[in-house]
């Protein structure tokens, strides 16, 4: 079982859908992406995208990055990192 029959075997299971329902959608993702090698973000990367979201949104706000870092748990060092890399400034 290659992961997209196992991520498709889990939506009909947690929706109550037929697997054979998503046949055709199955097919689709085949046809177009078959044969790739597919990239999956580990929990980690994903945490660390919306930690560096919650930076940039809170630093356009008007919000220090000292105030950034006590609310998201980080350091200020870490929040001028984050802006930089996003090509913002904190205030």
């Amino acid at each position: 079982m290659d992961f997209l029959s196992f991520a498709l075997d889990l939506i009909a299971a947690e929706t109550g859908m037929s697997r054979t329902t998503l046949a055709p959608l199955e097919r689709k993702i085949r046809h177009s992406q078959g044969g790739d090698r597919h990239y999956i973000a580990s929990v980690a990367a994903i945490e660390q995208s919306e930690r560096s979201t919650r930076v940039v949104t809170l630093s356009a706000s008007g919000v220090s990055s000292a105030e950034i870092a006590e609310r998201i748990g980080v350091t200020r060092r870490r929040v001028n990192q984050i802006l930089a890399a996003q090509g913002s400034a904190a205030p």
